[in-house]
């Protein structure tokens, strides 16, 4: 299910997106945010955020599990480049949500 959903305008546009996971408890996960949107030479890209943990630490290709643990998870800001009428969406990954309870959110911001 998507956490954050953009319509590009008339016009190709760029955007900054970022997004949030706090686990809040689990036995298995294993979670990532993907970025789906349509690049301005009109071919489908997925961006998988890159992620941290507030002690500053990125985990590995974006990818949080138990081995991460449970706890709060940002993404850095990402700049994207989008055609127009387009859309732009956030999601959870395809993963594993073994007794998994997070919350998530995304931000879509047209700068340009």
């Amino acid at each position: 299910a998507a956490v954050s959903t953009y319509t590009v305008g008339a016009a190709d546009g760029s955007f900054e997106v970022s997004g949030n996971v706090n686990v809040t408890a689990s036995t298995t996960h294993s979670i990532s945010l993907d970025v789906a949107y349509t690049d301005e030479t009109n071919t489908a890209r997925t961006l998988i955020l890159p992620m941290i943990q507030l002690a500053g630490s990125f985990v590995s290709g974006g990818l949080i599990t138990n081995v991460t643990g449970a706890g709060p998870y940002e993404s850095p800001v990402i700049h994207i480049r989008c055609k127009a009428s387009t859309t732009i969406t956030i999601r959870p990954s395809a993963g594993t949500y073994t007794s998994c309870t997070y919350n998530a959110e995304g931000i879509i911001k047209q700068v340009a």
